[in-house]
């Protein structure tokens, strides 16, 4: 499995241009990471860094004076420890502060490979299941971002990147009581409440997919109580409505503190680990899933479980892919042997003719999701390479 970098169409980030026009934001931004760098070539103290980069958040708009002194704060032990450590290009950076109009993600692979065992056996076609056998009814709940803060009728504009909390709304600007559409806005948790009972009394499914994506988006004040708190209690309810249902739960991105950190298990360091979440999980999860299954996630977040005779479930940790993760960039070869072991799986069940669902947060083939582990796992799903 071989990658390569490639362009995005209207964009040429190492001149700070977007459709030929100058983007004055991506060169503003590329200033202060070229002056950041200065200052840790010099060895300025934390301080210092963390100074200028709320500095830079602010001047160029990212978001307003508090979220950047708090996000800045939250980020503080993560970005001194994993980008300092880089030589990374400015238009990198810029594109994980404003985003793809300022560059592209990191390339920065080292070239690794996972083995895929050969002779493998030619695909069968999908044959339509006859009419009358057995059937699965599936629910997947995905990143429902249940705000444990939201107030009906407080201010749905904020200017921050999550409102519906603080504050006393006017008339079309007011929370509503289940929700705000077209309002940067989560749900309450009675909306979440009342998404459980409906689908517990009208759709009555056999099993349920929970993919991800828990907390609230306040990024920047989040800590690890309050992810553990919003697992808790969104989990509870689930068992709640659904006291006979077997439930097959992903890590979502928003689920670690800061938001999307994801060290791999060799960090060990207990305030940069996220060990903490992995055996909370694990402990949480225990209650639908079976002890043989329980030592990966501790691990690193994955597992598989044996649904039927013919059909298996697997759930990976798909942070081990993301962009804004980090602790990839300083390494990214297959975190927590997560690939290598997706691989023995899907080669056991194909050799014991068992079909395999995999689940997991943020699909490969996103551009979120690095080229890398994106070539990697297509062929551990397919037998064929893909750049």
């Amino acid at each position: 499995v071989s990658t390569q970098s490639t362009g995005s169409s209207g964009i040429n980030a190492e001149y700070g241009l977007l459709d030929g026009k100058l983007n004055v934001k991506c060169v503003a931004c590329e200033v202060f990471v070229e002056t950041l760098q200065v200052l840790v070539s010099l060895n300025a103290s934390s301080n210092e860094i963390v100074g200028l980069i709320t500095k830079a958040c602010i001047v160029l708009k990212i978001e307003d004076e508090r979220v950047c002194s708090y996000i800045t704060e939250e980020f503080r032990d993560e970005f001194i420890t994993v980008i300092l450590r880089l030589i990374l290009h400015p238009t990198w950076l810029c594109y994980a502060a404003i985003g793809p109009s300022c560059g592209e993600p990191p390339d920065i692979f080292t070239f690794w490979n996972v083995t895929i065992p050969g002779n493998k056996r030619t695909p069968e076609p999908l044959v339509r299941p006859k009419d009358g056998v057995p059937t699965l009814k599936v629910v997947q709940l995905s990143d429902v971002h249940v705000d444990l803060e939201y107030t009906p009728g407080s201010i749905t504009k904020c200017g921050e990147p999550l409102c519906c909390r603080d504050g006393k709304g006017v008339s079309e600007d007011q929370a509503g009581f289940w929700g705000s559409l077209n309002a940067p806005c989560d749900i309450p948790l009675r909306t979440y409440k009342n998404a459980l009972e409906f689908i517990s009394k009208e759709i009555q499914p056999d099993l349920i997919f929970w993919t991800g994506d828990i907390p609230a988006h306040n990024v920047w004040k989040q800590s690890r109580a309050d992810q553990i708190n919003h697992i808790q209690i969104t989990a509870d309810l689930i068992s709640q409505y659904f006291p006979n249902i077997m439930v097959y739960p992903s890590l979502g991105n928003h689920e670690s503190s800061p938001v999307d950190s994801f060290p791999p298990p060799g960090i060990t360091t207990e305030h940069l680990s996220n060990s903490w979440l992995n055996h909370f999980v694990e402990k949480i999860w225990s209650r639908w899933l079976p002890p043989e299954s329980l030592e990966t996630i501790g691990y690193a977040g994955y597992y598989a479980v044996q649904y039927s005779e013919r059909l298996r479930i697997i759930s990976l940790n798909t942070q081990y892919c993301d962009n804004l993760n980090f602790w990839l960039y300083l390494d990214n070869k297959d975190p927590g042997n997560m690939l290598k072991w997706l691989v023995s799986e899907l080669s056991w069940a194909e050799r014991a003719g068992v079909k395999v669902i995999v689940l997991g947060h943020i699909p490969t083939g996103r551009s979120d999701c690095m080229k890398r582990s994106v070539g990697i796992t297509i062929e551990s799903l397919t037998g064929s390479s893909r750049q």
